[in-house]
């Protein structure tokens, strides 16, 4: 069954960044992702399964400050046949 996630929006100068991902799970463990309501194709190998991670986006004085739970954070998908790594702001 397909699982729909919403990373949520976040507006930058006026602009909406994020979108919708619905997670197809295969057998083998991977995924096959919808993002924006298109089919997420690797664009190296084009493979189609993929596995999901979340990233912080560190910035300098975050880390100063001790303060790297405050960064924002991205998904990313990684391609399961060569390794490509997408990412998305949440």
């Amino acid at each position: 069954m397909a699982e729909w996630r919403h990373r949520g929006s976040v507006s930058r100068n006026g602009y909406t960044v994020g979108m919708d991902f619905q997670e197809i799970p295969q057998q083998d463990g991977s995924i096959d992702v919808i993002a924006g309501g298109k089919r997420l194709v690797c664009v190296v190998c084009g493979g189609t399964h993929f596995h999901e991670r979340n990233s912080l986006l560190n910035t300098r004085a975050a880390t100063f400050f001790r303060f790297d739970w405050a960064n924002k954070e991205a998904a990313n998908f990684i391609c399961a046949q060569c390794g490509y790594i997408f990412w998305f702001m949440t």
